[in-house]
């Protein structure tokens, strides 16, 4: 005997990408702050992306021992776009700063003529261009953007898997 009378709405599937107000606002808030870390560029602004990008990394990677199922799989996405975009950056930094950053930072006001490899871990990194300090801005911001979108993409990989195998469990059943 069903406990669901036959007349009963079901709930809808699940939708690939839901968005929820809580998610819209904390995305609106995320991208002002980007903004305006890229339009007040400072030491301040890099190191607090930068903190944010690390504690992001150090979350997932705690998060991907941890848990499991959905959770699991977006924090191995994330750890793995960290990776990618942290290859990326190291192998191509030169022509990523002047192909990806340059139309935002031109935009912003910026001189891209003073726009190098920024010296981290030394203590002249607190003696940067505005401009330095906008890729260096620009580059926590993209990375965490990759890092994101690597971690949706697991999770979605992650459901479509699942659903395929449920898929055949029902039908051999």
């Amino acid at each position: 005997m069903s406990s669901a009378p036959a007349n009963a709405i079901t709930p809808p599937p699940r939708a690939v990408w839901r968005f929820t107000v809580r998610g819209l606002l904390l995305a609106t808030v995320l991208a002002a702050l980007a903004f305006a870390a890229l339009r007040y560029a400072n030491a301040w602004w890099a190191c607090a992306w930068g903190t944010i990008h690390f504690a992001c990394v150090v979350l997932a990677l705690s998060t991907a021992a941890g848990a499991g199922g959905r959770s699991r799989a977006f924090a191995i996405g994330f750890i793995l776009g960290a990776f990618w975009s942290s290859v990326m950056n190291d192998s191509m930094a030169a022509s990523a700063i002047e192909l990806a950053c340059q139309p935002v930072l031109q935009m912003m006001g910026y001189d891209i003529s003073e726009v190098t490899d920024p010296p981290f871990g030394s203590t002249a990194f607190w003696s940067l261009t505005p401009a330095q300090y906008a890729a260096s801005v620009y580059q926590s911001i993209a990375s965490l953007l990759v890092c994101f979108i690597a971690g949706l993409l697991a999770a979605w990989f992650h459901d479509r898997y699942h659903a395929a195998r449920s898929a055949e469990a029902s039908a051999a059943a």
